[in-house]
């Protein structure tokens, strides 16, 4: 896929984000996204990498004030959404995986239930095709049988397991965007190149745009195209990803990189 062919799908201007007191959780933020592209979103904990993705759905936070010179998605102006239309785009056209997803479960629901449920609430199909869906989301994560997983209630799941089955929830409808919240962060080191490269293959395949968000420069290195770095609400690096790898030490980016050996290591290759 030519990526500077496709269009974009996520355009933002100068975005800020301001809570009450005047805290600016965000300063003057663009980015963009084109369709079938993974950016890689990384920064330590309090640089805004939360905010600024959870502002593209639409969830700031209580009493946080938007201002920007675009905000949009496919086009569309997103700040002039409805709350039926978001309802819509969320988990429909636009996938949110939450830090620690398995915790939205409910524990005494079946997943087969929580399941089948969530995918019908975005597509007209019976109870057995959204099943059918479901057994094959789950099999894409290698959850060890997958009819015993759909049976469950999440308190009889490991955590590891909660968080694959929430996962695959979020990626059954297909979206055109997934957005990433530290997707891995619980989950053993196998686990997680499972995940990355489920999200890497749905770009190849369905042609999905991703966003990743994620305090380890390596996991977003090893899948993304283009890397986004942030401090303090600010963007302070955006590029290429091989050229954000080449950063020399004494800036942000290469500092972020000195604590990766395996990073600095392909710097100089």
């Amino acid at each position: 896929m030519n990526e500077s062919s496709q269009p974009v799908l996520v355009d933002v201007r100068s975005l800020t984000v301001r809570y009450p007191g005047g805290h600016d959780a965000l300063r003057d933020v663009s980015l963009r996204v084109r369709r079938g592209e993974i950016l890689g979103i990384v920064g330590e904990s309090g640089s805004g990498k939360t905010t600024l993705i959870r502002t593209l759905i639409n969830l700031p936070g209580a009493g946080a004030m938007m201002e920007s010179d675009g905000l949009s998605f496919s086009g569309q102006d997103m700040t002039t959404l409805s709350a039926e239309a978001w309802r819509q785009l969320r988990g429909g056209r636009i996938a949110m995986i939450f830090q620690n997803p398995g915790a939205s479960l409910s524990p005494m629901v079946t997943v087969e239930r929580q399941f089948t449920e969530a995918i019908r609430n975005h597509r007209k199909i019976t109870r057995r095709e959204a099943r059918d869906i479901a057994l094959t989301e789950i099999q894409k994560l290698r959850l060890d049988d997958p009819e015993a997983v759909l049976a469950s209630r999440p308190w009889q799941l490991s955590g590891g397991m909660k968080q694959r089955v929430a996962i695959s929830m979020s990626l059954a409808m297909k979206p055109d965007l997934i957005l990433a919240d530290e997707p891995t962060s619980a989950l053993d080191v196998t686990t997680q190149e499972v995940v990355m490269k489920e999200l890497n293959e749905r770009r190849r395949h369905d042609g999905t745009s991703v966003i990743v968000v994620s305090h380890n420069i390596c996991a977003c290195a090893s899948v993304a195209d283009n890397l986004l770095v942030m401090k303090e609400g600010r963007v302070v690096d955006y590029g290429r990803v091989r050229e954000i790898l080449s950063r020399p030490d004494h800036t942000y980016s290469g500092q972020l990189l000195r604590a990766v050996p395996h990073l600095r290591a392909m710097k100089h290759e």
